[in-house]
């Protein structure tokens, strides 16, 4: 079975050749991001030896905030790990040449995707009625996946997947604020307010779900046996193959290793060989449009020079 990470992401320390933008927000949001990406490096060579670790063949890496809409540290790893890695860029939604960019990056091999949250009201408003429909538009246009990610307002993204019916749209984190962070005021008992929204979602051909960092919303320790039921709805409601397994490793480390992120997935015995099999990479392969390039183990896999 091949095992893909939806979600991972990549990073290094600032430098003149990987800047990160000066304006993140509120200046305390700005220091708060930039001193969490500092604390914690996770290098191109760094990830792909964590996924070797942990069993996982090949990964997704979702450019990081700290980044901007620079995307030139996420190109320059898939370029050096071709058969192990592929991408979800960032845009500026207001770039006077947002058509151009993209087209570009449609057509740009391994990219797969574009990344928007929505974390604000005015965000919110913004992919509603304002220049993030233009993004949208354009995304659709040009055959692009939108990889969205609405916590706090995923009784929305209906409405979006019917305003814009041949967008593909992942629903990263399946919508939720999930630990160790965005969950102020969210306690164990109200985890999973909105789930109705979620599974509703379903009727939205144009829809998928990442299964990803679930075990950070569990309230029971490993195998997270409670996440079980609500894993089974939304295999019974979207069908296995709109359900993609990540583990956004980087962000979850406090509560669990990348390898319970893998195994609460490969030791679940209600899951069948054929939904593990989709689960964990064959429907991410599908949606994305992301054939393997000859498939190598990651036992056999090696890194391309340069």
């Amino acid at each position: 079975m091949e095992i893909i990470d939806v979600q991972v992401h990549t990073w290094d320390k600032e430098s003149e050749k990987y800047p990160w933008p000066g304006n993140l927000g509120t200046p305390e949001r700005t220091a708060m991001v930039r001193a969490h990406f500092n604390e914690h490096l996770v290098p191109m060579d760094a990830l792909v030896a964590a996924m070797d670790d942990a069993g996982v063949d090949a990964g997704i890496a979702v450019v990081p905030s700290i980044f901007g809409s620079d995307n030139s540290y996420a190109m320059d790893a898939v370029k050096r790990y071709p058969d192990r890695l592929a991408m979800i860029a960032l845009v500026s939604h207001d770039a006077p040449d947002l058509d151009e960019r993209v087209c570009a990056l449609g057509k740009t091999p391994g990219v797969l995707g574009i990344r928007v949250m929505i974390f604000t009201d005015e965000l919110l408003a913004s992919v509603q009625q304002g220049a993030r429909r233009k993004l949208f538009a354009a995304m659709q246009k040009h055959g692009v996946a939108l990889s969205l990610y609405p916590p706090r307002y995923i009784q929305h993204v209906a409405g979006i997947a019917r305003d814009f019916p041949d967008l593909r749209i992942v629903i990263d984190h399946l919508g939720f604020p999930q630990p160790p962070v965005n969950v102020s005021g969210i306690g164990p008992g109200n985890m999973f307010n909105g789930w109705e929204h979620l599974v509703a979602l379903a009727k939205c051909p144009n829809v998928a779900i990442k299964v990803s960092a679930f075990p950070s919303m569990s309230s029971e320790p490993y195998p997270y046996r409670d996440l079980c039921p609500r894993i089974r709805q939304l295999i019974e409601v979207f069908g296995v193959e709109r359900l993609f397994w990540g583990t956004d490793f980087t962000r979850v480390a406090s509560l669990l290793g990348y390898r319970e992120g893998v195994n609460y997935i490969l030791d679940n015995n209600e899951l069948s060989a054929s939904e593990k099999t989709m689960l964990m990479g064959g429907s991410l392969r599908r949606f994305f449009n992301w054939p393997p390039k000859e498939w190598i183990p990651r036992s056999a896999s090696k890194k391309v020079a340069g």
